[in-house]
């Protein structure tokens, strides 16, 4: 996988490195929280999303959201690489 480069496999500690990847996860769950936030305020400026996308029912806005997520999640993982 393109994240083993992060840590050093060692066969007889795998609850070691599970608890190690747990970590990671986590943190590249905030790394990208915090991204998207940027990027939504960048990007939408001056626009309330979740009122356009819970009660307008704004289905353009939501898929800019997720284009949003998906993007920063693939530039999260070449990052890894």
């Amino acid at each position: 996988p393109k994240c083993a480069m992060l840590l050093v496999y060692e066969m007889y500690s795998t609850y070691l490195l599970m608890g190690i990847w747990a970590i990671v996860s986590v943190v590249m769950m905030i790394i990208l929280s915090f991204l998207s936030f940027i990027s939504q305020r960048v990007i939408l400026a001056g626009i309330d999303a979740d009122k356009e996308v819970i009660f307008e029912n704004n289905i353009a806005l939501g898929v800019m959201q997720c284009a949003i997520y998906i993007s920063l999640g693939l530039l999260l993982s070449e990052l890894m690489a």
